[in-house]
């Protein structure tokens, strides 16, 4: 019985974090556990279950009667790009403190950042933003700290809803040379050279964000990604 509940709440999880990261449920937007429940034909615990896993990985938050689908602020941006800097130069120097990657490592790496470039040059934006958490949560992977991964893997889900930001600015074919500069960095074990890759790829995505952020022709559509509806928050 435990197992099967196990399950459901795996599947409502599934489900809520895909209506989140689709823009199903609008940043600021109520869920509602009865409607979910209702829609995935499952009783509410599990449903509620999930909602708060997924408060506890910033995606979902407590509004002042209701909970809510957490918004994405410039200043939000600025923090999950800081943190992730944090995250990988420490994966960096732990890779290269236990004797580097291996052979196989590199090459996961490098398949990892070739798959992103394949989804770049067929303009698939979802499989491009996958390609690309898979790089970069491969390379903490790497540092072999468990918490650090898991840490890495939250941050990246928190993230993956402002790249869809970036297709008003597209730096996709930048990315993918600053991933191989990271990539033969850590390939040589050069600890210096592979910081300051990780630092100017996350300098150089912060720099773009803020341009998008900034543009006093920034659609709608952006907007409401970045702001919280004041009518949802004020029901």
């Amino acid at each position: 019985m435990a197992r099967k509940r196990t399950y459901a709440v795996n599947d409502a999880y599934d489900v809520i974090l895909q209506k989140i990261l689709s823009f199903e449920l609008m940043p600021g937007e109520a869920v509602s556990d009865s409607l979910l429940a209702q829609q995935l034909n499952m009783s509410r615990t599990p449903i509620r279950e999930a909602i708060v896993r997924l408060v506890t990985e910033g995606l979902i938050e407590q509004g002042e009667t209701r909970m809510l689908v957490k918004t994405i602020s410039p200043n939000d941006i600025t923090e999950l790009l800081d943190v992730r800097e944090a995250i990988e130069t420490k994966a960096v120097r732990l890779i290269i403190q236990s004797g580097g990657l291996s052979t196989a490592q590199i090459q996961e790496l490098n398949d990892a950042n070739e798959e992103m470039r394949k989804h770049v040059e067929g303009n698939d934006f979802q499989k491009n933003f996958i390609a690309d958490d898979h790089l970069h949560n491969l390379l903490v992977k790497f540092s072999d700290n468990s918490r650090l991964y898991g840490y890495s893997v939250i941050m990246q889900m928190q993230c993956h809803r402002a790249r869809w930001l970036t297709v008003f600015s597209p730096r996709y074919r930048e990315s993918i040379d600053e991933h191989r500069a990271i990539i033969e960095a850590l390939a040589r074990g050069d600890l210096n050279d592979s910081l300051k890759a990780v630092e100017t790829h996350l300098m150089h995505a912060m720099a773009n964000f803020k341009s998008v952020l900034f543009d006093s022709n920034t659609s709608q559509f952006m907007r409401r990604i970045i702001s919280a509806s004041v009518t949802l928050n004020t029901k």
